[in-house]
C-alpha cells in the first residue's frame, strides 16, 4: 500500500481522534455506480496537434508541464555538476553526483568514524523528474522497475540534498519505488509491460515513457478520433476532443485536480487504474479521494500539494459559485516571465475586483515585498514542510495575509482547519456507492495502521472493510488489509487464510507474498518461506532485503554456497547493512574462505563502529 500523504499533515493521535465515527453499513443491494473497467486509449501524442495548433504547441514547449520528465541526457541543464556535488547527511554517509561521458551517476559512500570510505555504491540515473523550476529528482531503471534516487537538486538554494521524504540515515536509499500514481502525474504517457495493476510496483518497457512531458491529451483527451474527423472531413460527426473551459465547474477543475489534488488519502475506484482518467470525467469516476484541512500548519508551513484545498477554503472561490478555477489565474499553455508576472496576475484579480480598490495607501501598497503585486500580498510564499529548500504559494487568498492568532482571517472558511475530519472530496460529483466509500476509508485506515500510526483504528478499519466485503467478498486489496488487521489482533491463522485467498485471486500480489514469506520464516518453515521468497525475488529482484532473507533461509537449510550467493547479491545492492555483513562473515567462515572473511570482518567493524 502507498503511504498516506496524511501522515505528513497531522499527528497520528489527531487522525485517530477524528476517525472514530463509523458510517452505517451499506445494504447488500447497494452495488450501483461501480467504476467501469479500463477504456480504449486512442492517444496519438502531442506532435499530432502541432499541424493545426503550431503556435500553441510552440509556446507550450516552454511550460513546466511540458518539461516534467526527460532523460538525464536531454533534460535542460539547471543543475551544477561542477561545484558542490558532495554533501554529508548524516556524517556517516556522503553523497556525490558525477556526470561522465557514460552518463550521470549518484553515489552513496559509507564513512567510518575516522572518515575512511567503507563502501561506495554507484548507481546510474536515467530520468530527470521535474522541470527544474523548484527542483528535480531522478529515477534509475532497475529490472523493469523505476526507482527514486536518494539525491535531488533544489533550484532555490542551488544545492544537492536528500530527496523529499528522505530522513538522514533512515531512508530507502536507491530502492524507493516510483509508483504509478507519481509517474502518471510526472510523465505524459507510460509504457507499461503488460496490463497495469493496482499493486505498488509496476513493470515497464525498456523505454518506459511513450511521451515524456505532460502533453496536450492530458487536458484535452485522446486525439485519435479528433484528428481522423478533421483529416477525413467528417465535420458532422461528434468531436471527441475536450475543451476544459466548456465543462461544468467540477469536470473543468477535475482536469487539473487529477494531479494537483493529493488530499489526505485516496483509493482507486474498483476496476480502475491510474491511467484511466479522461478529461471530461469527474474525479470520482476514478478515485475515492479524501481531504482534510488546508495543509497549512500552525508554524506557517504547508504541504507541497495542497493548492486545491487552500483555494476552496477562500471566500473568492466560494462566492464565485464555480466560476473561479485554476485557469482563471493560470494559463495552461504558458507561464509569464518574471518581468510580466505582476501585470499578468494583477489583471487576473482585476477581473473580479476591478470596482474594489485596495484599502491600503498607495505608498504602503508599493512598498516591499509586494511592490504593488496582489498575489505577493494576499498569496505569500510559504515553506513546503514536506519538500526541503522549497516554497509554495499560499492559495487561501487571505484578505489579511498575517492575521493575529486570536483573529482568524474571515476570508477563509472555518471548517477547513487541520482538525477537520477527513471527508470524501465534494468536488468529485460522481455517485460512489456507500460500500465503496467504506472500502476506501477502510483501506486508508489500514495504511495508517501499517505505518504504525493508528492502533486504536484497528476495530474501525475492520468494521468498514467487513461491511464492504458483504458486497464484494473477493477483493484483493481488502483481503490484504484485513489480513494485516487480523495479524495485529493476534489472529495469525485468520491472517494467513486471508493472504492465501488474496493470492488465489492474484498470484503476483506483492503484499501477501511478502507477508507469507515472513510468517513461514518466523515459524521455522524454511521450505515454504523459500518458495514465497523465490516468487518475490522474481518480481522484485532489486530488493536487497529479499536476497538477505532468502540467504538466511538457505543457510538454515544447510545450502551454504547458495546462501553465500544470495548474501553477496544483498550486499551489492545495499552495502550499508551490518546484518548482511554478519551473515556473509558467518558463511565465509563456514566455507573456509579465510581471505574473504578478513575483508568482511574489517568492513563489519567499521560499520558497527559508526
Amino acid at each position: 500500500m502507498a503511504i498516506l500523504a496524511m501522515l505528513g499533515l497531522v499527528s497520528a493521535g489527531l487522525f485517530v481522534a477524528v476517525m472514530m465515527r463509523v458510517p452505517p453499513a451499506p445494504s447488500t443491494s447497494d452495488q450501483g455506480a461501480v467504476a467501469h473497467m479500463s477504456r480504449p486509449a486512442g492517444y496519438l501524442g502531442s506532435a499530432a496537434c502541432r499541424e493545426c495548433h503550431s503556435e500553441i504547441y510552440r509556446t507550450y514547449q516552454q511550460h513546466p508541464m511540458a518539461q516534467s520528465m526527460a532523460t538525464v541526457e536531454t533534460a535542460s541543464e539547471i543543475e551544477d555538476y561542477r561545484n558542490g556535488t558532495e554533501f554529508q547527511r548524516p556524517k556517516s554517509r556522503q553523497y556525490r553526483v558525477e556526470r561522465t561521458a557514460e552518463g550521470v551517476f549518484h553515489h552513496e559512500l559509507g564513512l567510518s568514524i575516522d572518515g575512511e570510505t567503507i563502501y561506495d555504491q554507484k548507481v546510474p540515473v536515467h530520468f530527470a523528474v521535474g522541470s527544474g523550476r523548484r527542483g528535480r529528482s531522478y529515477l534509475t531503471q532497475q529490472d523493469g522497475t523505476l526507482l527514486v534516487s536518494a539525491i535531488s537538486w533544489y533550484t532555490a538554494e542551488k544545492c544537492w540534498d536528500l530527496s523529499p521524504g528522505y530522513q538522514p540515515g533512515k531512508h530507502q536509499r536507491f530502492e524507493r519505488v516510483a509508483t504509478a500514481r507519481c509517474l502518471e502525474c510526472h510523465a505524459g504517457r507510460i509504457a507499461y509491460q503488460g496490463t497495469p495493476t493496482t499493486d505498488l510496483v509496476q513493470q515497464y518497457k525498456s523505454v518506459p515513457f511513450v511521451e515524456f512531458g505532460i502533453g496536450c491529451e492530458r487536458c484535452h483527451g485522446p486525439g485519435e478520433s479528433h484528428v481522423a474527423r478533421h483529416r477525413d472531413g467528417l465535420a458532422e460527426s461528434t468531436d471527441s476532443i475536450v475543451n476544459p473551459t466548456k465543462l461544468d465547474p467540477f469536470r473543468r477543475d477535475a482536469v487539473c485536480n487529477q494531479c494537483h489534488l493529493q488530499g489526505a488519502g485516496h483509493q482507486l475506484r474498483v476496476g480502475r487504474r491510474y491511467h484511466d482518467f479522461r478529461p471530461g470525467d469527474h474525479l470520482g469516476d476514478n478515485w475515492t479521494l479524501f481531504v482534510m484541512g488546508t495543509g497549512v500548519g500552525e508554524e506557517g508551513g504547508t504541504t507541497a500539494i495542497s493548492h486545491v484545498e487552500q483555494m476552496q477554503s477562500s471566500s473568492c472561490y466560494r462566492e464565485s459559485r464555480g466560476k473561479l478555477g485554476c485557469a482563471s489565474c493560470h494559463d495552461p499553455h504558458s507561464v509569464p516571465d518574471e518581468s510580466r508576472r505582476r501585470e499578468h496576475f494583477n489583471s487576473r484579480c482585476a477581473r473580479c475586483h476591478e470596482q474594489i480598490d485596495c484599502a491600503l495607501p498607495a505608498s504602503e501598497r508599493q512598498a516591499a515585498p509586494s511592490r504593488g503585486s496582489c498575489i505577493d500580498c494576499h498569496m505569500p510564499r510559504l515553506s513546503a514542510a514536506d519538500v526541503p529548500h522549497t516554497v509554495q504559494t499560499d492559495h487561501r487568498l487571505l484578505r489579511s495575509p498575517h492575521p493575529p492568532p486570536d483573529q482568524p482571517d474571515e476570508s477563509t472558511s472555518a471548517d477547513t482547519t487541520a482538525a477537520a475530519e477527513p471527508r470524501v472530496f465534494d468536488g468529485q460529483e460522481a455517485p460512489i456507492a456507500g460500500w465503496e466509500v467504506q472500502r476506501a476509508k477502510g483501506l486508508m485506515l489500514a495504511e495508517v495502521i501499517q505505518a504504525g500510526g493508528g492502533k486504536p483504528l484497528v476495530d474501525q478499519a475492520e468494521q468498514l472493510l467487513n461491511a464492504a466485503r458483504a458486497v464484494r467478498a473477493d477483493d484483493v486489496e481488502m483481503l490484504d488489509a484485513l489480513a494485516f488487521i487480523r495479524l495485529n489482533q493476534g489472529e495469525t491463522a485468520a491472517a494467513v487464510e486471508h493472504w492465501h485467498r488474496a493470492l488465489a485471486l492474484d498470484s503476483q500480489r506483492q503484499g501477501p507474498l511478502d507477508a507469507l514469506a515472513t510468517y513461514f520464516q518466523s515459524q521455522g518453515n524454511e521450505t515454504e518461506a523459500a518458495k514465497y521468497l523465490q516468487r518475490l525475488i522474481k518480481i522484485l529482484p532489486w530488493r536487497a532485503d529479499l536476497h538477505f532473507r532468502y540467504s538466511q533461509v538457505l543457510e538454515r537449510q544447510g545450502k551454504r554456497k547458495q546462501a553465500l550467493e544470495a548474501a553477496q547479491i544483498a550486499h551489492r545492492r545495499d552495502p550499508s547493512r551490518p546484518a548482511v555483513c554478519r551473515l556473509l562473515l558467518r558463511l565465509h567462515n563456514s566455507l573456509g574462505n579465510r581471505g574473504q572473511s578478513d575483508v568482511i570482518r574489517r568492513k563489519l567493524r567499521q560499520l558497527e563502529g559508526r
